[in-house]
């Protein structure tokens, strides 16, 4: 055989196995980055980017880095709603393109949508990843309202949405690429305190004198109706109570009317054709509880701060569900005020917080429409509540003249079915010719058969949780109500849960501008039933101290972060049940002795440590529900905040200032033995 054509033949085999080795190499490649993205990405990623090219383009940053440490979800079956974000502590390595951000922020990625957990849910401390982040305000404000587990309490941190987020087995710099030439921000700058900014003009004395007025006659008519409600007289008024619930209980015939919801039986009603459900067995009339000073703090703290921009403050109390059904289903008790309700109007009143009282006004429009609440047991204000309530709310801001761009013959009501699977109409009872397990409906409210518009610029904020819908399609029901009432487009904002008292205003203190611009009131729509649980666990956020903490760390970086050593198994294992949603190495138990002693030498070199300037140690920390706990450090002691919802479970932040040159740091804990606490770590800031 010919060499040459021997050589020609190797090289043409030679050539087709590199051409079919890369062929095979492109399509691993390719099903490799469809599979890690099916892995590692949002899954609702694309509805955003496609919402927001435009601040894709201009805010958008991806960036490479680690996780440092993540937020625990809840179990998806212990869920109120469907969707869930958690947050990550991220540290930057390099920016790979975009426009500049902080090294370290904290990120919010997506965990459960629909009642199911994301692929995103698998990601844990120390994995690399690549990630497209914009600023978390970027977002359009239905797109920020989804509930977040947050264990870590990143407020010092920028706030920031992943987009995308891949993992990645090395840093571009490891593998000798390219990176860009984009380094990261400043992470604070100055911190400019929200009592100082003065984002509108001061509010005007008439405006002023308004409120001032409103106030007292709130007051005035709290007084009179929480009136001689003594004891003695709440006995009498429960026994008359408990004879006439018998005689309407009795009425049925056996079964019927009866719905089992979690183990409590409720009777049904359908008083013409309004539907209503009171518990078997309900106590009408109890002493009201007492807002602690904690709480009342915290409610003059967001008074203040909004005051101090130009901003009137309203809270709006929704009345809990059966206080209104026990008055309409027993129509001779239908005088006998909402004292909860009455007292927490009554406490706010006196420190000049403005609250509209709604519980008579509910009970006097009861059969406007059918639904006034979610009976049997989801507590949602309905239609009667919700468009009650936004007549109360018009009427307080006739102060403001609001400009009135609406035409009223351009609004309609549609009649849809609730988002809530679990809002049914129940068998075997009088349900007015509906079918049993169809879903009720709500009214929604429209302009010119859209939507109510939100143009961003009303001097009307009112933000709330999810009692701002009906439950319907969106969180838009009570602010079309009040742009229907007053003929002027709001704004509103929605966080879940209690996210109107905790995440909405530490948002304030980042950059209140695109909240408070333009603003001339601020009404905070908010349950009863979420302000006795708030104020139980001491839960509210103190406005003030957050301020005052980030004045305290201004211009500051963290210098080292310090891990207490870990818990022994046995310990370890009774700590988790009363702490599941905590990492295990974030937990600890006190001893038979009382309390937990840690000292440690502050290692840093005198490039690090200015010797000359004083420290601020930070210890994010919680204890167990029911449990107390104290840190000292260095002899200042402190207590711990302590944890009021298992599903949430959040660290709060303690601080301590300490003298220049401190170099040793020696931390006590101390409670009752067996309490159960969690520290994510010691933190040293300069």
């Amino acid at each position: 055989m010919n060499p040459s054509g021997r050589t020609n033949r190797k090289r043409l085999v030679r050539l087709l196995f590199l051409v079919v080795a890369g062929l095979i190499a492109i399509l691993f490649a390719r099903s490799y980055i469809r599979d890690l993205s099916k892995a590692v990405s949002n899954d609702d990623a694309e509805d955003i980017i496609k919402l927001d090219r435009a601040i894709m383009n201009e805010k958008g940053t991806v960036v490479e880095g680690e996780i440092m440490e993540r937020s625990s979800l809840p179990d998806p079956a212990d869920m109120e709603y469907p969707d869930c974000r958690y947050t990550v502590h991220f540290r930057g390595n390099a920016i790979l393109s975009g426009k500049p951000c902080p090294k370290e922020i904290s990120l919010v990625v997506d965990g459960i949508k629909n009642y199911k957990t994301t692929r995103l849910d698998e990601l844990k401390r120390g994995d690399r990843v690549e990630c497209l982040v914009i600023p978390f305000d970027s977002l359009p404000p239905e797109a920020q309202s989804t509930q977040t587990a947050d264990n870590l309490n990143l407020f010092m941190l920028n706030s920031y949405y992943a987009v995308s987020i891949r993992r990645i087995r090395y840093f571009k710099e490891m593998e000798h690429m390219p990176t860009s030439e984009i380094v990261f921000s400043d992470r604070a700058g100055e911190y400019v305190s929200i009592f100082d900014r003065h984002v509108n003009p001061a509010i005007s004395p008439e405006v002023k004198q308004a409120q001032d007025d409103a106030i007292r006659q709130d007051l005035g008519k709290m007084n009179w109706l929480l009136s001689g409600y003594d004891d003695a007289r709440i006995r009498e008024i429960n026994e008359r109570f408990d004879t006439a619930w018998e005689k309407e209980k009795a009425k049925d015939p056996p079964g019927y009317n009866r719905v089992v919801d979690q183990d409590k039986r409720l009777v049904w009603r359908n008083i013409s054709r309004s539907f209503w459900s009171l518990p078997e067995e309900y106590a009408f009339l109890s002493k009201p509880d007492m807002l602690t000073p904690e709480t009342l703090e915290s409610f003059s703290s967001l008074k203040d701060a909004f005051e101090t921009n130009g901003i009137q403050f309203i809270v709006l109390l929704v009345p809990d569900l059966y206080v209104i059904s026990s008055r309409v289903m027993n129509p001779e008790f239908r005088d006998v005020p909402d004292l909860q309700s009455a007292m927490y109007v009554k406490q706010l009143s006196e420190i000049g917080v403005e609250t509209i009282y709604s519980s008579d006004a509910v009970i006097r429009n009861w059969n406007r429409y059918p639904i006034a609440f979610w009976y049997p047991s989801d507590p949602h204000p309905g239609d009667v509540a919700q468009e009650v309530m936004a007549e109360l709310a018009a009427e307080r801001l006739k102060r403001y003249q609001l400009k009135q761009e609406l035409n009223p013959s351009s609004f309609s009501i549609r009649t849809i079915a609730v988002d809530n699977k679990k809002i049914v109409f129940p068998d075997n009872c009088d349900i007015d010719g509906n079918q049993p397990g169809a879903r009720f409906s709500g009214n929604k409210i429209l302009y010119e058969n859209m939507p109510v518009p939100r143009t961003g610029g009303s001097p009307v904020l009112i933000i709330g949780n999810s009692f701002l819908q009906t439950p319907v399609s969106s969180s838009d029901s009570f602010p079309s109500y009040v742009s229907w009432k007053t003929l002027s487009p709001v704004d509103w904002y929605v966080s879940y849960r209690f996210g109107s008292i905790t995440d909405i205003p530490l948002r304030f203190l980042s950059d209140a501008r695109p909240f408070f611009s333009g603003k001339k009131v601020l009404i905070m729509m908010l349950g009863t039933s979420h302000l006795r649980s708030v104020n139980q666990a001491s839960l509210m956020l103190n406005l003030r101290k957050y301020d005052s903490d980030l004045l305290l760390l201004n211009k500051k970086q963290c210098r080292g972060r310090y891990r207490l050593p870990g818990t022994d198994e046995k310990d370890l294992s009774e700590a988790k049940e009363k702490m599941p949603s905590i990492e295990n190495n974030n937990l600890f138990k006190i001893g038979k002795e009382g309390g937990i002693e840690h000292s440690f030498d502050i290692q840093f070199s005198s490039k690090e440590v200015d010797d000359s300037k004083p420290l601020v140690c930070v210890i994010p920390s919680l204890s167990a529900k029911g449990m107390t706990v104290s840190v000292s450090v260095n002899g200042q002691k402190k207590q711990m905040n302590s944890d009021s919802l298992s599903l949430y479970s959040k660290y709060f932040n303690l601080l301590y200032e300490l003298p220049a040159g401190t170099r040793d740091i020696a931390v006590k804990f101390e409670g009752e033995p067996g309490s159960v606490f969690a520290v994510k770590d010691i933190q040293i800031w300069q």
